[in-house]
């Protein structure tokens, strides 16, 4: 609970107070052991951590998912790699309103309601699907 919490504790993780009673134990455990050095932070890094932390407390369960799938990925990433994509995003974020939204008409449309993959499957863990009578085929008895 959050009456359990140090005072050093609730004020380095006073963003989460709303939510607390809903975040789950192991993650209770990291947000605390993150929190321990909150004191000895610059003040302008205490603002980003705070500024984070309510972020990510405003993010739907599936938001974070996909946040926690992306810095999975962005830790595969050579250092090159991580610095050419950190200018491109710079890049982007300086294009006007209307270059965004042209770049992103040119994109590729994401499949609707489909399901994220954790990661891609090679094809021959892939099961085929037999078929059906609805699939228009027929067995040897022509049915």
């Amino acid at each position: 609970m959050w009456k359990e919490l140090t005072p050093q504790q609730q004020a380095s993780l006073k963003p989460l107070a709303a939510n607390w009673s809903t975040i789950g134990a192991g993650q209770k455990r990291k947000w605390i052991a993150l929190s321990g050095n909150y004191a000895t932070l610059p003040a302008t890094e205490q603002q980003k951590m705070h500024s984070r932390m309510a972020e990510w407390a405003s993010l739907s369960q599936q938001q974070r998912m996909q946040a926690r799938l992306n810095f999975a990925e962005s830790n595969k990433l050579a250092p090159k790699e991580k610095a050419d994509k950190a200018a491109n995003w710079e890049a982007y974020q300086a294009l006007s309103m209307q270059e965004k939204q042209r770049l992103a008409a040119k994109a590729a449309p994401q499949p609707a309601g489909a399901a994220m993959a954790t990661k891609p499957l090679p094809p021959e863990k892939l099961a085929t699907v037999p078929s059906t009578r609805l699939s228009g085929k027929s067995d040897e008895r022509g049915n």
